[in-house]
């Protein structure tokens, strides 16, 4: 499942341009409309590179890691407890990145930066 997050300020605009009470509309809605103005109903390229990310890392190392964004070659991914991200260290010294990069076309992915935090 793809994890949405929004700003204060994204609710607030949509809080704000909502219609009156005599014609409720439902949360559903007010947030399609939010996805739509934030152009997030795309699909992006992270969504395809987790799918990836599962394949390349297996089912116990996808389970406590997650990538998080990929910017000029950079992927950056969050691991939730420290054993798991010493694990994940020695898969990106064996070469992780080029594994993953042979396979995602989209963008180019040189380097994998790990860092601890929530991952699901």
């Amino acid at each position: 499942m793809k994890r949405i997050t929004f700003s204060t300020d994204q609710l607030q605009r949509v809080w704000q341009n909502r219609q009156s009470r005599a014609n409720p509309v439902s949360v559903g809605s007010l947030v399609r409309t939010l996805l739509k103005a934030e152009r997030l109903d795309e699909p992006s390229p992270l969504a395809d590179l987790r799918g990836l990310w599962a394949d390349a890392v297996g089912p116990e190392l996808s389970q406590h890691s997650r990538p998080e964004a990929l910017r000029r070659g950079t992927l950056r991914v969050v691991v939730d407890s420290a054993a798991h991200l010493t694990e994940l260290q020695l898969l990106v010294r064996a070469g992780l990145a080029k594994r993953i990069g042979a396979e995602f076309d989209q963008r180019p992915i040189r380097t994998i930066r790990l860092r601890l935090g929530y991952s699901n």
